[in-house]
Parts: structure tokens; sequence; C-alpha cells
């Protein structure tokens, strides 16, 4: 074996392995390093948000005057959502509720049910014999038209107390989550929470809706406070009420039927072993004794096992319908729709005049049946319709497309200016008059291929429009007004074909000062001309005009103009005929000093209340409580959502139904501000600290 032996090719060859050597070796080191960095800033960092999402726990002395604090800031909350919501309120936004002929009427079916209650006085039981073929009467839970009835404030035309009632109750609940949050994190997160549930568009304008939604989350939220208080300090007492606030919730509304066994699925988290099913038992079985006066009812005058109320049928297939843009099944997505398949499917002429009588539930059984059968058969599409539905009930306002106008997310925000106030009463002056000659020989046409033209000895001005939707076909000269004053304009009209309306406009095209749509016109089969023929320009319609008055308010604006426009799509070309209009100057717009709260309030809606910016907080709050590891204040601040996204998801869903899971998002909303809140303070104190400090 021949000896090593040295020489410079040697040489050079072990200095070149040892530099690598010791390159890679310091690059090993290097990475390590890194990542031993990067974790121990990570650490640092779930530490610093475990520290600052702790709760505030006052005691002894610090105790009175943490409770004083707490109270005073609920007392805010309340009082600022109670202003928002009255300012909602006194915006034209009711009036379109109240002209919403779906909501009028269920609105119609609870004063129906609530009359019904105070003439006989009985709950639940009608005193004359149910007839077990008309379940209308338990298409819906029976308590909205039972607080109708013991309250007698839904029973008027205008349902002003009731709608009252309701702002009060929507502005109890944002004082309800401040209580839920302090409970399980600091009082900062509690506060925003209940600041943004006060703010809220959404919330605000979904209480002025005569419908049980804001009744029936009161006691939602009271039976998760309740939990809340049952797993820091465990009571049967407090377990029982909340399911027993849970089944009162499903007096109003049926969605949460099953929401207390979904609740008592997190009971493990929260309490230890051999206490856990008997705390899920107690959960549990009092929301199913305060509920089982209703089934007992169906039961008995229906001789069927209806736990709350009919619907799961009809929801389900109308749920389907809404997402089968090519009819492919075959279900109805409208309720006429409905009536005409059950005819279809039964062959019953019978049930085209109502979904509930005759044979109501063995009707609304036979569309659930036929609605499983269409997931069954197609479960992969369905389980997509409930992704696009949950996703749907994240939103807040927005420029996505809307599944139909009925489920949208798009809600006002307060209005800049004081709304019109005068009462219906009030006279005033004439300021400004045209006739439907001054009217074409001063106006201008908005669309070229609109025919505008004088009929009946220059009586009435015809616009024979060019049938695009919502587009502009003919204005008046501007008109010169006074700002911030009320009139009154008054137009005799008559709709021909299709569906037009009566604009207040600007000379901005985005902005309408007010609206109304013509009643609609005749149809075919009635006593007036065919829409066929009456479509042609100059035709003589028999019908006398219809005054359509408009209300408005100026604002800051000093000119108009009065727009004919296209309303909704119409199969035929919109044809519209028009007296003459008068203006009444009435006087100025009442309730001028809330202008300042106004823009405050609507530069926050405006500007927090959309679904790229909240929706993101909403997710940021969730991970940064769970990086906290903070996993059961997660568990119970999501339950309900959780539950609405699951189950809701499954049927036809609007917006109203599911309004209540966002008291709980807005509180992980909260984190994620009240965190970034908190790193901004220690940024700017560690800034100046530095800056102040005597140099060496």
């Amino acid at each position: 074996m021949t000896p090593f032996q040295q020489t410079p090719e040697n040489t050079l060859e072990l200095i070149d392995a040892a530099s690598t050597f010791n390159q890679d070796s310091m690059a090993d080191e290097s990475e390590q390093s890194k990542e031993s960095r990067f974790r121990g800033v990570f650490s640092r960092f779930r530490v610093w948000i475990a520290e600052r999402l702790a709760p505030h726990n006052e005691v002894s002395k610090r105790a009175t005057r943490g409770a004083l604090r707490s109270t005073l800031i609920v007392a805010g909350i309340f009082v600022l959502a109670l202003g928002v919501r009255l300012l909602q309120c006194e915006d034209v936004y009711p009036e379109a509720i109240r002209n919403d002929s779906m909501l009028q009427r269920l609105r119609h079916f609870y004063t129906d049910e609530a009359s019904r209650i105070r003439n006989q006085g009985s709950l639940l039981f009608a005193t004359e014999a149910a007839d077990p073929s008309d379940a209308g009467r338990i298409a819906h839970p029976p308590g909205y038209s039972i607080l109708m009835a013991a309250t007698g404030l839904g029973l008027g035309d205008s349902g002003a107390g009731l709608r009252y009632l309701q702002i009060v109750c929507a502005s109890a609940s944002c004082g309800l989550i401040f209580f839920i949050a302090v409970e399980l994190l600091p009082i900062g997160v509690a506060a925003i929470a209940g600041l943004l549930s006060a703010l809220s568009p959404h919330l605000a304008y979904y209480s002025l809706v005569l419908s049980p939604e804001t009744f029936a989350t009161f006691p939602i939220l009271i039976g998760v406070y309740c939990l809340i208080k049952a797993y820091k300090r465990p009571r049967f007492w407090l377990l029982a009420a909340a399911g027993a606030s849970i089944g009162l919730s499903c007096w109003l509304r049926a969605n949460g039927l099953l929401l207390a066994p979904f609740l008592a699925v997190t009971i493990p988290i929260f309490f230890e072993r051999g206490k856990r099913l008997r705390y899920s038992a107690i959960l549990v079985g009092t929301a199913l004794v305060v509920i089982a006066p209703i089934t007992i009812r169906n039961w008995v005058a229906y001789h069927h096992f209806i736990p709350l109320s009919l619907g799961a049928g009809i929801t389900l297939i109308e749920g389907i319908a809404d997402y089968d843009v090519q009819g492919r099944f075959g279900l109805p997505v409208f309720d006429d729709y409905a009536l005409k398949k059950d005819v279809e499917w039964h062959g019953r002429e019978d049930y085209a005049r109502n979904l509930w009588k005759p044979d109501g539930v063995e009707r609304d059984r036979f569309r659930f049946d036929r609605g499983v059968s269409v997931i069954r058969a197609n479960p992969v599409w369905f389980a997509g319709v409930m992704c696009r539905r949950a996703t749907y009930m994240l939103r807040y306002n927005d420029f996505l497309r809307q599944q139909s106008a009925a489920n949208t997310t798009l809600v006002p925000a307060v209005l800049a200016e004081p709304p019109y106030g005068h009462s219906p009463d009030t006279t005033g002056a004439v300021v400004w008059s045209q006739s439907p000659e001054d009217m074409l020989r001063n106006g201008s046409r908005r669309s070229e291929t609109a025919e505008v033209s004088i009929i009946d000895d220059g009586s009435i001005l015809q616009v024979a429009s060019d049938g695009v939707e919502y587009r502009e076909q003919f204005a008046s000269a501007a008109i010169l007004l006074d700002p911030n004053t009320d009139y009154l304009l008054t137009v005799p009209v008559r709709s021909v074909t299709g569906y037009t309306a009566i604009r207040v406009a600007t000379a901005d095209p985005r902005i309408v000062v007010a609206q109304a749509e013509m009643r609609d016109p005749p149809r075919k089969g009635k006593k007036s001309k065919e829409p066929s023929e009456a479509s042609a320009p100059g035709f003589p319609d028999e019908r006398p005009l219809t005054n359509l008055e408009i209300r408005f308010a100026t604002g800051h604006l000093t000119q108009v103009w009065i727009v004919v426009t296209n309303h909704k799509p119409s199969p035929e070309r919109p044809v519209a005929q028009i007296g003459g209009m008068e203006l009444v100057k009435l006087g100025p717009t009442a309730n001028q000093w809330t202008r300042m709260p106004r823009a405050v309030i609507r530069g926050v809606q405006k500007n927090v209340f959309k679904t790229e910016r909240l929706l993101p907080l909403n997710l940021i709050g969730i991970a940064l409580l769970a990086l906290a590891g903070r996993f059961r204040a997660l568990a119970i601040l999501l339950a309900v959502p959780a539950y609405f996204l699951i189950f809701q998801s499954a049927f036809h869903t609007e917006y109203r139904y599911i309004v209540g899971i966002h008291y709980f998002l807005f509180v992980m909303g909260a984190i994620a501000l009240y965190l970034i809140g908190a790193a901004l303070s220690q940024a700017l104190r560690g800034k100046f600290k530095a800056t102040g400090a005597p140099s060496q």
C-alpha cells in the first residue's frame, strides 16, 4: 500500500474541501438560525395575541368600577343603535317595504291569525273545529301572531307601533352581543362588536320589516349568553334557560328547530366528563318542552306529527329552482308557479287556488319528497348550491350578482339628508305646472328610439319606450327648487302596456331623488283592450288617468328633472300616457339637525359594511382567535353561524332569515380591529419613546 504523500495538488484539494465544508456548515447553521428566529417570532406573536385577547375579569374593589363602565358602554351602544334605526325608519325605505307584495302577504297571514286570537281568546286552538285539509294556519309558527294580538300594535294599517317595538328589540340585541363578547374577550373587543352591530345597515334595515326575524334573534342571543354563563359557573337553571330561550325563538321562526341539539354537540368542549350527558339532555329537553304545545296542537288539529310548521317542502323545491337556471328539474321558483305544479303533479284543478288548502300537509310533504329526489340524483350539484348559498349569507353590500331580487344582500345606508317629513294632509302652493303640450315642447327624449307624442286633442302625452329595462325615455325641462324643502308632485298617469315609472331625477343619472311605479297595465282577458293592440302609439284608452303622487325632499339640490323611465322587464313594449303635472311646495324639511349624525353614520355604513372589507376582517378575526388558542370561545361564538350556514343553506333563503348570525360574526371582525388598533398603539408608543430618549 503506497503511503500518502503531501503534494501541492493535494494541499489545494484539502483547502477546497475544507472551504466547501465550512460554507455548507455555515449555510446549514444560517437556515437553522432563520427557522429558529421565525419560530421565536411566531411564538412571541401568539403570546402577544393571547395576552391581548384574555378577558379582563374585574375583581374586588375594581368590580364595581368595571360594572359601571360596562353599563355605560351598553347604554351608549343601545342609544346609537336606536338612533340609527330611527333614522333608517324616517327615510323613505319603510315605504318600499310596505309596498313589497311578498312581505304584505306574509304580514296579512300574521294579522289575520292575530285577529282570530283577539276575537276568540284562544292562543293555539280555534274555537271552531279545524279543517284538517286546510293547513294555512300552520304554515308559520304562531309566536308572531300571538305577539301582535297581545300588543295590538301590528293590527293597524301602518304597523308603526310594532315596527318601533322591533326597533327597540333590535337595539337591545346590540347591547346583548356586548355582554356575550365581554364574557369571553376584552371589553374593547366587546365594545367594537356592539358598535358594528349598532351601525350595521343590514341589521337596521331588517329590523323595520314586519316579520318575526328580529324577535326570533333576541332569545337566541339570550340562549348563547346563558350557555356561556353556565360554562363559567355550571348551573342547571342556566342550561334550562338556554334551552327555553331557543325554544321560544322557534315559536317565532322555525329555522332554529335543530339549534338546541346542534349546541348540545358543543357541550363536551365546555364541561367535564360525567356531566356532559346531563347538561346536553337539559338543554335539548327544555327546548322540546317549550316547543311541545305547538306540536300537540298540530297533532290534535291536523292528525300529523308536525313539530312547528309546514313549509319545508315549498322552501326546498323553490331553493333548488333558484339555482336551476336551465330549468332541468322542472321545479317552481315562485309560489304562483308552485300552484301550477301542484295541479300538474296531482291532477287536481282545485289545488290552483291556495298552497295550503286543500290537503296542505300532504301536498307540502310531496313537494319535500320531490326536492329530496332531485338531491339524491344530483348530490354534487346540490352540495355546490349549498356552498354558494352559504357564501351568499356572508355577504354585505357589494356589486356582485344577486341570485334573485327576493334574497338580495343589498340594503340602503342612512340617507345623507333628512327625508320628506310632512303629513299627507299638508297643503301648499302650486309652484310649477306643465300641460302635456308644454312637456313635449320644453322636454327632451333620453332615448333615440322612444316615441313621444300628443294624443286626445292635446290632453295626454304618450311615451312609447325603447323597451330596455330601467332606461330613461323622456325628461322634462329643468325645474328650479328651494333647497331643504318638501314638495309634492302629482302626475295623472295610465299604463297601457309594460312597466313604466315616473322619476324625480338629478343631473347625475345615478342619483334618484324619488320614484313611483305606475299601476300595472290591463291584462289580457279583461274588459280593456288587448295590450298588443294598445301598444300602438295614439291608441285611445277608455280607462281614466290615475293621480300618481310623489313626495320628496330636495336636500341640497336646487334643480331636478321629471323623467319617464322603463321599470322592470316586460315582454311588451312599455307605453305610458301622462296628463298635466303639478308641483306643490309644502314647506321646509323637518329634522335638519340630523344632517351631521347622518353624515357620520352614512360614511361608516358606506365604507365599512362592504363584502370586500368586512368579510376579510371577520375571517382574520377567526384566524387570530384560533392562533391565540381560544378554541372554546371560538366554538361558542361560531356555533350559531355554523348552524345556519349548514342547515339553512339547504333551503330557499332570504337574507332576513339569517341576519342574526352577523351579531356573532361582528365579534370576529371586532377582534381583528381591536388587535390592529393594539399593534398600531404599541408601535406609536415605541416610536415616541425612541424619539424622546436622550442622545448618548
